[in-house]
């Protein structure tokens, strides 16, 4: 999962409460959209051939309706030309 769940430039998502603090080999489905909606997890790449030099992406992730709650339901990062452009620190 880290490989999955990681930006372009390999860094790993931070997901929910969690930091992501790690690296990994960057895997060519973080260049695709996805959509976990169990976990609540959506990634946007709007990736044309362009883009892809580059790797931009937008992952939002929601809190689905399990367990506890937070107020802050919507978390979105978005990363481009590899940094992250908006960091979502929580």
């Amino acid at each position: 999962i880290p490989g999955f769940l990681s930006f372009p430039n390999g860094k790993h998502l931070t997901v929910q409460d969690t930091w992501g603090s790690g690296r990994s080999q960057t895997r060519k489905e973080v260049f695709n959209d996805l959509l976990m909606s169990a976990s609540g997890i959506a990634r946007l790449t709007g990736n044309t051939d362009a883009l892809n030099m580059t790797g931009t992406q937008t992952v939002m992730t929601f809190v689905p309706k399990y367990g506890h709650n937070h107020y802050d339901i919507l978390n979105m990062h978005l990363h481009a030309y590899g940094v992250e452009l908006l960091p979502d620190l929580g």
